[in-house]
């Protein structure tokens, strides 16, 4: 790839996105960047547009870091509506060769850019809602389509640690699934935001279950007061 194809994709979302940044109102009450599942996967023949997908990514987690609103949708392919479906043989391309990922339709890019537009901020305090993932699915359902055995997006840190929910044992702690402290941490600021309990470090990194840390969890909740008392104790292993 020349440099000059390299910097071909990267004019209007690098640039682009920093113009409105500048020459828009900082107080909006949304921002929301159309990004790429290509971002987070990054395919070789197309690295050019996966760096400005990233910039796009990083971008969204340096407004909210502001207290600005701003969201990054990473989309994969829609494939109902727009470029692909007007083009038989790009379409018949991507059909043949994106087997990683599910397509999107139009409701479901309207429902997401909905969903974008809704959850705002004043200030949004969890960096995780800065960045909507659409249509990626686990390693553990790529291997159970039988599409691909081994795929290299799959091999990459921020996949490997991806497990399949019915087959998460919940009886089992945390450390259990390689939580360590940063992830501890990570989790203790999720429970906090999202789900309003308080949570130690040392009781993620204990020897509670999953089961019993969301048990704990439900009834510190500011979400749920006086709901969860009456838990039945066979239900969560007790």
């Amino acid at each position: 790839m020349t440099l000059a194809k390299l910097n071909a994709p990267l004019g209007s979302k690098v640039q682009g996105t920093w113009n409105l940044h500048h020459l828009l109102p900082p107080d909006m009450s949304f921002f929301i960047l159309q990004a790429s599942l290509v971002g987070v996967h990054s395919p070789t023949a197309q690295c050019n547009h996966a760096a400005g997908f990233s910039f796009q990514d990083g971008f969204t987690e340096d407004r909210h870091s502001r207290g600005q609103n701003c969201t990054s949708l990473d989309l994969d392919v829609i494939s109902s509506v727009g470029y692909i479906t007007e083009r038989y043989d790009v379409a018949r391309n991507v059909t043949l060769s994106y087997t990683v990922h599910d397509h999107l339709n139009e409701q479901e890019l309207l429902f997401l850019i909905d969903q974008a537009y809704s959850c705002r901020l004043p200030t949004r305090s969890s960096s995780w809602e800065t960045q909507i993932l659409a249509g990626v699915t686990t390693p553990a359902q790529v291997r159970r389509s039988g599409l691909l055995e081994e795929h290299v997006w799959m091999q990459k840190p921020q996949s490997r640690h991806l497990y399949q929910i019915g087959k998460m044992a919940v009886y089992h702690p945390a450390h259990a699934f390689e939580v360590d402290l940063l992830v501890a941490v990570e989790l203790q600021f999720w429970f906090a935001n999202d789900v309003r309990a308080e949570l130690a470090v040392l009781q993620i990194l204990g020897s509670s279950t999953i089961a019993e840390l969301g048990l704990l969890a439900a009834q510190k909740s500011l979400h749920t007061p006086n709901m969860v008392e009456e838990a039945s104790g066979e239900e969560y292993g007790k």
